[in-house]
């Protein structure tokens, strides 16, 4: 949804189309500014919407000119200027912060669990894994990390791989 919602809201300036309207059919945030979690949804429905939304936002931007990609947009209902090139940058940026919070989790459970010749998982150490142990062992570290900041510096997010790698 964030991409649709830049690329409509904040570049083209218009509402979603019907196509993406019914793509999105919850609110982006919450009273409160939080996120809408979409909970009990296939994985496959959320690929699918997200090849979708990719799809329609490259489809915009390929044929735009130099000019139009620096022409500043000044949305509304909104108390800031964007350019399609920052709004692209800070797609990409908030995106290798996702990446990094996924190798990061990937890397946890790697440690957390240990490979059986079987093919089985088995904890490596300490009692058996429950869903509460799981989630506030490999989950909340990433959680906590990612709720401090919703844009985090490139460097700062290299200094964290970096810390990481080296346990």
């Amino acid at each position: 949804m964030a991409e649709m919602s830049w690329l409509f809201l904040d570049i083209q300036e218009e509402e979603f189309p019907p196509a993406v309207r019914a793509d999105f059919p919850y609110p982006m945030s919450d009273g409160e500014g939080r996120l809408t979690r979409v909970l009990d949804v296939p994985l496959a429905e959320h690929l699918g919407r997200l090849e979708r939304s990719r799809a329609i936002l490259l489809k915009a931007f390929r044929g735009m000119l130099p000019d139009e990609w620096r022409r500043p947009r000044h949305p509304g209902d909104v108390d800031y200027e964007v350019t399609p090139e920052w709004a692209v940058f800070h797609l990409v940026e908030h995106e290798a912060g996702h990446a990094f919070q996924i190798s990061s989790l990937k890397a946890r459970v790697a440690r957390f669990f240990a490979s059986q010749p079987d093919g089985k998982m088995r904890l490596c150490r300490g009692p058996s894994p429950t869903p509460a142990r799981l989630r506030d062992g490999l989950l909340k570290p990433l959680y906590a990390t990612s709720r401090r900041s919703l844009m985090t510096p490139t460097s700062t997010i290299v200094a964290q791989q970096e810390r990481f790698e080296d346990r």
